[in-house]
């Protein structure tokens, strides 16, 4: 009981001192794009060019309306980078962080929320290229549109236990962080961010689609931002990850949170 209450403590305390990780978060943005005229716009840049190459040949591939493709593309890609930014950054969040985590008294947690803080300003700098691309290409804005906020509260939530146990076991055994990166890279073409779902039917789908928790996690905010109600299955599954994430998480505070530092 007391290792779980030191964890419980160590998560309060963590998300408690929000002054510190949003300073963090924010500080380190401005340092990655220290002495650039656009700042961290570069990288908004970078993915409204890649956007719109993708959409020109991908629209003509599968034979989709840009009208309809570009919106689609753009949406799935603005919450793809974000989930796939904090698994690989969590992998070296408190190798990163070990100077500091060695010589003053900090919550670890604190450091896994400076992480999520920081990919969520990332993400309000690419939701200009989604801005733009549904100025040119409208999509409809309705009451589903508001389910875009459970939606990112949803990935918040589980960005903390993903940040958690990734960061933990990457403080452990070194060499799963570049096997996640090379996963990531695979995973991108195996989801429905490229491709739509309904291109899929019979095991395909089933495969790819239904039992892919990527799909699911991006759906719940991609479809409202393309104005449409997420599927309950993605509801469902999107919840049962949390609470397991969460307890999982926990499990790892009260585990392996004071063996943390020799591994560092």
């Amino acid at each position: 009981m007391k290792d779980l209450a030191a964890a419980l403590s160590d998560i309060y305390s963590g998300f408690a001192n929000r002054e510190m990780w949003a300073r963090m978060a924010w500080t380190d943005v401005r340092m990655r794009y220290k002495r650039t005229i656009l700042g961290p716009f570069w990288a908004t840049l970078n993915m409204a060019i890649f956007i719109v190459a993708l959409g020109l040949v991908f629209s003509h591939l599968w034979k989709m309306e840009l009208a309809d493709y570009l919106p689609y593309l753009c949406s799935g890609f603005l919450v793809w980078n974000p989930i796939t930014a904090i698994i690989t950054e969590s992998g070296s969040v408190f190798v990163a962080a070990s100077g500091t985590l060695l010589q003053i008294k900090v919550p670890y947690s604190t450091f896994i929320f400076a992480t999520i803080y920081r990919n969520f300003i990332i993400f309000l700098h690419h939701a200009v290229v989604y801005i733009g691309v549904i100025i040119v290409y409208p999509v409809p804005v309705n009451m589903n549109t508001l389910l875009v906020i459970p939606g990112l509260l949803f990935i918040g939530v589980n960005s903390f236990w993903v940040g958690s146990v990734v960061g933990m076991t990457c403080a452990r055994y070194r060499d799963i962080q570049p096997l996640l990166t090379n996963i990531l890279q695979i995973v991108i073409f195996l989801t429905p961010i490229f491709w739509t779902p309904d291109m899929l039917r019979g095991r395909g789908r089933l495969a790819l689609v239904d039992m892919n928790p990527f799909y699911h996690f991006i759906d719940i905010v991609r479809s409202p931002l393309l104005g449409k109600a997420p599927a309950l299955l993605s509801w469902y599954v999107v919840s049962g990850f949390t609470v397991v994430g969460l307890l999982g998480a926990v499990y790892c505070f009260k585990t392996y949170r004071k063996k943390l530092c020799y591994w560092l």
